[in-house]
């Protein structure tokens, strides 16, 4: 069960270097295709962490199409994850653990700031807990049921929230208020090769959003999903637990131009949700060894519609593999 203590860090394995404390949001104002994101990694055992905040309208093929990249590999780790300030400009607050957080954003050089708050809409997802997963059971160990080898068999908790604020580039304000998801994990990261998954978040507002993980692999230039790892959705303030997806989409290059999700819950009700891509980059800022094909998708099912982002991510290793296969 996750409580208001693991907003917080957790006790540290002197002897594994690679351990690791994480929070990431994911953040969008659909109206423009802007998508932000925000990462904070503490390398506890080496008393420094990574820091990342990145902005892209629509589609970015290239480093070149971002509209904003602040990211650095070796700032010193805040002293607790409740409330920091970092060097890079990027502060977080949590206001009612583990549910709601305040985000801020100052630039070093004055050109971008933001002001967001995040509201849990119902509050954090554990897919250790048996009695919030209910797939727990099919799993031999933590690393399985993490779904993302020994990155998340340790602690790891998802959330879907509402966020609303303000993002100013250039001098020109937007309005924040999107439904997406966030992450806290802790325990060993290495930096190689964590297999291949997609993070999923499909919202149609705050009264109804889904979290799913799958499995993720390229085949013949699509992506393909697995079975369901584990999931949830948030229906008016309820936590539900999901028990099986189907996916199909289509590709723009590595990223998702269409994804449509046939979803069933512990209640025994089928869901479908159809997403549209607005626009996506790869991300390989978040962490060095892998890369995150990230899409903002506008998602629909009847009348009702929404945004938010699936991240598909790729260890390097999987990447080269691919690589050689097709050039070797």
């Amino acid at each position: 069960m996750i409580t208001a203590a693991d907003a917080e860090y957790h006790k540290v394995d002197p002897k594994a270097f690679s351990w690791v404390e994480t929070n990431a949001f994911t953040i969008s104002i659909p109206e423009h295709a802007i998508s932000c994101y925000t990462y904070v990694l503490a390398r506890r055992n080496a008393g420094v962490c990574h820091t990342m905040v990145v902005m892209h309208k629509g589609y970015a093929d290239h480093p070149t199409d971002v509209i904003w990249e602040d990211a650095r590999m070796h700032v010193p780790e805040p002293k607790s994850l409740l409330d920091f300030d970092l060097e890079s400009g990027f502060g977080t607050t949590v206001t009612r653990a583990p549910n709601d957080y305040h985000l801020r954003y100052n630039s070093n050089d004055g050109a971008c700031k933001f002001d967001i708050n995040f509201k849990a809409l119902v509050g954090p997802y554990n897919p250790h807990d048996a009695e919030q997963n209910v797939l727990r059971k099919q799993h031999a160990d933590s690393t399985s049921a993490g779904g993302w080898g020994q990155a998340w068999s340790t602690g790891h908790f998802d959330m879907l929230g509402h966020m609303t604020g303000a993002l100013t580039l250039d001098g020109k304000t937007y309005k924040v208020d999107c439904v997406d998801g966030m992450d806290h994990s802790w325990g060993p990261r290495p930096e190689w090769e964590m297999g291949s998954i997609a993070w999923v978040n499909i919202s149609l507002g705050p009264e109804l959003a889904f979290h799913i993980l799958c499995p993720s692999e390229f085949v013949d230039g699509e992506t393909v999903h697995g079975p369901l790892t584990f999931g949830h959705m948030c229906e008016n303030g309820k936590m539900i637990a999901l028990t099986a997806v189907k996916v199909k989409g289509k590709n723009r290059n590595f990223l998702g131009a269409r994804r449509e999700f046939t979803i069933t819950d512990a209640l025994g009700r089928t869901w479908e949700v159809a997403g549209e891509g607005i626009g996506g980059y790869a991300l390989s800022t978040a962490y060095p060894s892998f890369v995150v094909y990230s899409t903002l998708y506008r998602w629909t099912m009847g009348g009702r519609v929404g945004h938010a982002h699936i991240q598909e991510v790729y260890g390097r290793g999987t990447l080269g593999r691919m690589g050689r296969k097709a050039r070797l």
